[in-house]
């Protein structure tokens, strides 16, 4: 589990400047002490996180909680929570701020079909928080995700269980869209099918 280590300011600069390895420790066999990189995410979310025990890892330099979810079947599913928030008017003090929570279904490097495009606004139709999305990726991929935006101060419980949802919702997709490419390019032996990497 990420787990935190709080240190006190004096002892942060002690080790930045390599003084505490030398004044408290007398070992001149130990190597330099690197200099501390403070990290800075929102806390509401790391607690929600420690709190409930689940693992996670910090992805940086965007700051995204990361978590992989074990899924039926032995299947592994990443939903990304972000640290930063976003406001969603920024003309108006007065509008609130929203977190995004996703995670990727499948990516492909052609976009989706329109027929795909339509069931995926057909099923945002249903949800009640929430909506499916196609992001393009820095490499030219598209990615079919899950995201929601929810309220930078969402209690911890709704947090996880938004986060759960994504999930849930992106392996779904994904486990379709594989039997659907399967079927799609059955008679061609040299296809590869989409590699699951979520």
């Amino acid at each position: 589990m990420f787990r935190k280590v709080l240190l006190s300011a004096s002892l942060l600069t002690a080790m930045a400047s390599g003084s505490y390895a030398q004044d408290k420790l007398k070992s001149p066999s130990l190597p330099p002490v690197a200099p501390v990189v403070a990290i800075h995410v929102d806390a509401r979310v790391a607690t929600a996180l420690d709190d409930k025990n689940i693992n996670y890892t910090l992805l940086q330099p965007n700051k995204l909680f990361q978590v992989n979810y074990a899924m039926p079947g032995g299947r592994h599913q990443h939903g990304q929570i972000c640290s930063f928030t976003e406001q969603v008017n920024t003309s108006d003090p007065k509008s609130p701020y929203v977190r995004r929570i996703w995670s990727i279904a499948y990516s492909t490097p052609e976009l989706p079909s329109s027929g795909t495009l339509a069931k995926l606004m057909i099923a945002s139709n249903k949800t009640k928080i929430g909506a499916w999305e196609i992001v393009k990726e820095p490499n030219g991929d598209y990615s079919v995700l899950y995201n929601i935006k929810a309220d930078a101060d969402t209690p911890p419980d709704t947090l996880i269980w938004m986060l759960q949802t994504t999930c849930n919702l992106a392996d779904t997709a994904e486990k379709d869209h594989a039997v659907v490419d399967a079927e799609l390019h059955k008679s061609d032996s040299s296809y590869k099918p989409t590699a699951d990497k979520f």
